[in-house]
């Protein structure tokens, strides 16, 4: 996974064999700001798949409606066991 700010500078780059993965606490999104992300996956020997380069916008945090994040109802939607 990689991530960039607007003007497309570098914020985090990982490697993970799992499916899912959480930002460090050093890496500060902040509410409103552009950012862009990209995923890369290994589907087998010698063989990758990436998404688009895609933009979000984090949402301001609201205690009383965690709902409200997009990033989480997007990953609800999109899943490696089907």
């Amino acid at each position: 996974m990689t991530l960039y700010d607007k003007v497309g500078k570098l914020l985090f780059e990982m490697e993970s064999p799992d499916t899912m993965t959480a930002l460090p606490d050093s890496i500060g999104l902040a509410p409103g700001r552009l950012y862009l992300w990209k995923v890369e996956a290994r589907i087998g020997w010698e063989r990758w798949v990436s998404s688009e380069l895609i933009e979000f916008r984090v949402g301001p945090v609201s205690i009383q409606s965690p709902e409200r994040d997009s990033l989480r109802l997007l990953a609800r939607s999109l899943s490696d066991s089907g």
